[in-house]
């Protein structure tokens, strides 16, 4: 921890700290008639979900996984590794569904999943950023 810029020109900034606690908070929700509750853990760092469906979303961790999880269990594998830029990853992801029509009338329902991430440069080292 950096003690920061001193009061007194030229004199050396110090700071003292007493005990730090961290504190895992439990979600809140004010509106009684909606409320919070886990549905799926163990997740590295995730970054953004998209629901696909009221039980059935797409989660992506900021190291470049792309998750589907359904009825709160991880659907098989991985649905996609990106080679993500070391401390910036994967950013965002967003769904649209859109529905054509054939020229017999048939409708074809299409689901597109579009994400947004920094691509690693060609010979850097994902461990030290270089």
């Amino acid at each position: 921890m950096n003690a920061g810029w001193s009061s007194q020109e030229g004199q050396e900034a110090v700071a003292w700290f007493d005990s730090l606690y961290i504190i895992k908070f439990r979600p809140f929700v004010i509106d009684p008639n909606l409320k919070a509750e886990v549905i799926y853990e163990g997740l590295a760092s995730p970054v953004s979900i998209q629901f696909l469906g009221p039980s059935d979303f797409l989660v992506i961790e900021n190291n470049g996984t792309v998750l589907r999880v359904t009825n709160g269990k991880q659907v098989g594998q991985p649905l996609l590794l990106l080679d993500v830029a070391y401390n910036q990853g994967l950013l965002g992801i967003a769904i649209q569904n859109k529905v054509d029509r054939n020229q017999t009338g048939i409708a074809n329902d299409h689901t597109y999943v579009f994400l947004y991430y920094a691509a690693k440069e060609k010979g850097s080292d994902i461990t030290s950023g270089k």
